[in-house]
């Protein structure tokens, strides 16, 4: 009479699947759980980062971006090995440098408010959020980190070249810290 039933539905198993359906399933655990965690610190822990340019005609991605139906994509030797050029040697690969914006870019994009050359390693620092009591303190003090960064820049990071060097912020200033704080909250977050 007490007895428990079990259920008969299997338990959810998150993970990467890559049967023989044609298709490609990805579970995804939910944010914050230790499995993204661990891979963020893991993540965050390698110093030697190269970032190389792919042309779009040569990335895999685009190709979905770009509405490519699934039966294309299936015979698709760009989609399931990447870009020819991908199985020969580094030094063989195409050296197309990044600009001085397009990397500053990258780096907000990543969440990274420290950045290096690209090609050599990163060296990431992020705001510690929980440090600010409020979300106005948190954008006051990016203000006036950005402030300094365009100061001693000398007009070298271009997104920084509009921002207010002295006397009161501008509300262009506190739409570009405003931005910069979601931006390395959402990178820290995925």
């Amino acid at each position: 009479m007490g007895s428990k039933r079990k259920s008969r539905s299997p338990r959810f198993r998150r993970r990467f699947d890559t049967g023989n359906r044609g298709g490609v399933g990805i579970k995804k655990p939910p944010i914050g759980s230790r499995y993204i965690t661990n891979r963020i610190t893991e993540i965050k822990g390698v110093k030697d980062i190269m970032f190389h340019h792919v042309k779009t005609a040569d990335n895999p991605a685009d190709l979905a971006s770009r509405g490519v139906l699934p039966k294309v994509l299936k015979d698709s030797s760009l989609w399931w090995n990447g870009p020819s050029w991908l199985i020969y040697p580094l030094e063989n690969w195409s050296r197309e440098e990044f600009g001085e914006e397009v990397q500053e870019r990258i780096c907000i994009a990543l969440g990274l408010t420290t950045c290096t050359k690209l090609t050599s390693a990163i060296r990431t620092t992020t705001v510690d959020v929980k440090r600010f009591s409020s979300l106005q303190k948190l954008i006051r003090t990016i203000l006036f980190v950005m402030r300094f960064m365009a100061k001693v820049s000398r007009g070298k990071v271009k997104s920084l070249e509009k921002f207010s060097k002295e006397g009161r912020f501008t509300s262009s200033d506190y739409e570009q810290a405003k931005k910069l704080v979601v931006r390395m909250e959402d990178a820290n977050q995925i």
